[in-house]
């Protein structure tokens, strides 16, 4: 069962609360595509240029943008398309007052040290030098939530979809500063932590380095009010986590409500 929660801080606010196969998740496209105007579209793509040429890197792929949900037995999401780099672009300029509405999965990867972290490259155009979840990334047409997921691990973390267990939906989530949607997942590895470290991955450019964060209710509270450098969004899918594996009581000593 899957409920309309309003939860957390503004910039990672939970809207939706559940637990359910990340594979059950419906996704319907509407048939539209975003466009901003020509005079936009160019000032757009100038700040994507500009990103470019400090060293950052920006893409032009096509991505889900969430434009309403339902919730109850099943959770489901409607969308339409844009373009990423658009979306990136258009954040430079805050006074359009054009909110991105991307839908991005962000999964909390239990492996048997601990859920795996990431500390995110300066190359990266979202949340640079940050400290963020793995897997994590917009979902991207035709993907579904759940392939989007699996193939961030490999891309992130080197792992295949076999070594990948028990994927989970626990929510919602939305930074009402960046206007980005998460989706707030969770799932196990029996791959080590040392072993994660050691794999190629495709994505690698993107990350600073891998640490863990402590799989444990008294130690995760205090790890994650010390981890300055934790995104808003790796801290909300945290507490869904715990929510799922240490009750109500446990989420409401623990998740700050703020306007």
């Amino acid at each position: 069962m899957f409920r309309a929660v309003f939860r957390g801080e503004s910039r990672a606010r939970l809207l939706v609360l559940g637990d359910g196969p990340l594979s059950d998740l419906e996704l319907s496209e509407s048939g539209c595509f975003f466009q901003l105007g020509a005079e936009r579209q160019a000032l757009a793509d100038a700040a994507c240029e500009r990103m470019r040429e400090n060293g950052q890197t920006v893409t032009a792929n096509a991505i889900y943008r969430l434009t309403d949900w339902s919730v109850g037995e099943r959770f489901g999401l409607k969308v339409d398309r844009g373009d990423y780099s658009q979306v990136v672009g258009t954040k430079s300029h805050p006074e359009w007052d054009v909110k991105a509405q991307v839908l991005a999965a962000c999964c909390a990867l239990e492996c048997p040290e601990g859920f795996v972290i990431e500390q995110r490259s300066q190359r990266v155009a979202a949340a640079p030098g940050l400290w963020h979840i793995a897997p994590s990334g917009s979902v991207q047409p035709p993907n579904s939530a759940h392939q989007t997921v699996l193939s961030e691990a490999e891309e992130e973390l080197g792992l295949q979809p076999e070594e990948f267990g028990d994927v989970r939906c626990l929510g919602l989530l939305y930074g009402e500063d960046t206007g980005v949607y998460q989706l707030a997942c969770s799932a196990t590895t029996e791959v080590s932590f040392q072993e994660i470290q050691g794999r190629v991955r495709s994505g690698a450019w993107e990350q600073e380095g891998l640490t863990l964060a402590p799989v444990d209710p008294e130690a995760l509270p205090h790890w994650m009010a010390e981890a300055t450098l934790l995104t808003p969004g790796a801290k909300a899918v945290l507490l869904a986590v715990g929510l799922r594996r240490w009750g109500s009581q446990w989420f409401d000593t623990h998740c700050e409500d703020q306007p």
